[in-house]
């Protein structure tokens, strides 16, 4: 009966949630400070993403200030400059091995006191045609080695055209990661601003509780009460119901030894 008017009372008055005031105010204040930590960040990332757009903006300035494609073409000189000096190179090394072995033979004639006397002899006709021919070869050499002079003075004419290469390769170097940290940047603002508002959200739901908790104050905390005395006579019914139901068991248990035992008696 108690039980039943516990129940009555409750479905009979306002339908209406039980608000746990301390709780609520612990939510608002926890998200409070949440909110204000946000917006502080916020306005930390906002001023970070200025400063990164203006260096963005400057170095994209600076980039636009080359002649990219004259420097385009004083590279492709500079590469073909550089594969033709190789072979070059390649030249005058093979002119020199070839100057050489033809000394040596040459050098034969030294060791021949009489050599010049006897020129048709067959021993000394190779000294003699090699001393004709390495003329010839010297001078291939003397116009190779002019040849990389020329090239290595175009290098030299080529290097502030590097140069500049160099600091266009630098700053798109600097640019792409300004670029990259100025999108994680203004990620981090987006997703941080997406924190405040459900923060804010959640805020004015606490508030919008507390203010209904504020306006059904008395009825609340009666309902709080009966639900609480509901649920211990419920949990002391229960019980009650666990102790009739070993009673009966326990008398049960009797009537049928007593029963036995008249029984026994009758026989």
């Amino acid at each position: 009966n108690k039980l039943l008017i516990f129940e009555h009372k409750i479905s009979s008055g306002p339908k209406q949630e039980i608000i746990d005031i301390e709780k609520i105010e612990k939510s608002i204040k926890d998200l409070e400070q949440n909110i204000t930590k946000a917006k502080l960040f916020n306005q930390t990332i906002e001023k970070e993403i200025k400063d990164e757009q203006n260096k963005t903006e400057k170095t994209k300035q600076l980039i636009k200030e080359y002649d990219i494609l004259s420097l385009k073409t004083d590279k492709e000189q500079y590469e073909n400059i550089e594969k033709d000096l190789l072979r070059v190179r390649s030249e005058i090394r093979l002119l020199e091995n070839e100057i050489e072995q033809k000394e040596e033979k040459i050098n034969i004639l030294a060791t021949v006191p009489c050599g010049s006397l006897f020129p048709e002899c067959r021993f000394l006709v190779d000294g003699f045609k090699q001393k004709e021919l390495i003329k010839e070869v010297k001078n291939n050499r003397s116009e190779y080695i002019l040849m990389e002079n020329e090239h290595l003075g175009k290098i030299e004419q080529l290097k502030p055209s590097l140069n500049k290469i160099q600091e266009v390769l630098e700053h798109k170097e600097l640019f792409q990661k300004l670029e990259s940290d100025l999108k994680d940047k203004q990620l981090k603002f987006e997703r941080n601003r997406n924190i405040l508002r459900s923060f804010e959200v959640n805020k004015t739901e606490q508030e919008q509780k507390k203010k209904i908790y504020q306006e059904n104050e008395a009825w609340i905390k009666e309902l709080k009460f009966l639900e609480k005395e509901r649920l211990q006579l419920k949990l002391t019914l229960q019980n009650n119901q666990g102790i009739i139901e070993r009673l009966e068991k326990t008398n049960n248990e009797l009537n049928q030894k007593i029963g036995s035992s008249e029984q026994r008696k009758i026989t």
